[in-house]
């Protein structure tokens, strides 16, 4: 059986986390499960759950991570950002990889959920991986860090690198 491939961009943002091993970790648009593939191994207490609005997504990482699902590491989520069922500050770290909810509307409301979800401290990282030659980035991670500073989120930055760009925010502490 061949290994599924992990893209650059996904290795580059689970580098980007931080991540301890007792970390409560959102994915935000998980796609076809290769985050999980890095991230699961590394909590032995935390866990991940990673949400996607579509279901052939869902299904491509319950196929691919079934080890980590029956290990309780993994849980799913079908649903839109907008409709993220889990407990107020439950979650540590949340993320998003080439995700374009955050720049290509006001994500008000998305960002409001993402806020009551994650545990004061806790951070958000909205990532792209490289654009090609020529393209908006700076436009795109303006335009995201705009909607982080409307939302609840009090602090933010945004960076780029040659392996990706994003913004990270932090829930503040009371």
């Amino acid at each position: 059986m061949v290994e599924p491939t992990i893209p650059d961009r996904v290795r580059w943002a689970v580098e980007q986390l931080q991540l301890q091993s007792d970390h409560r970790v959102l994915e935000i648009g998980g796609g076809p499960g290769a985050a999980a593939d890095l991230i699961c191994p590394r909590l032995d207490q935390g866990w991940l759950l990673d949400l996607d609005r579509s279901a052939t997504a869902i299904e491509r990482t319950r196929r691919r991570n079934q080890a980590h699902l029956d290990s309780g590491r993994l849980r799913l989520q079908h649903s839109e950002l907008r409709n993220l069922d889990v407990p107020a500050g439950s979650v540590d770290v949340a993320f998003s990889v080439n995700v374009n909810t955050f720049w290509t509307g006001s994500a008000g409301v998305e960002l409001g959920v993402l806020f009551q979800a994650l545990a004061p401290g806790g951070r958000l990282l909205i990532l792209y991986g490289p654009g090609p030659p020529g393209s908006d980035q700076q436009r795109v991670l303006a335009r995201v860090q705009d909607a982080v500073a409307a939302s609840p989120f009090r602090s933010s930055s945004a960076w780029a690198e040659c392996r990706g760009a994003g913004v990270i925010a932090q829930r503040p502490r009371p």
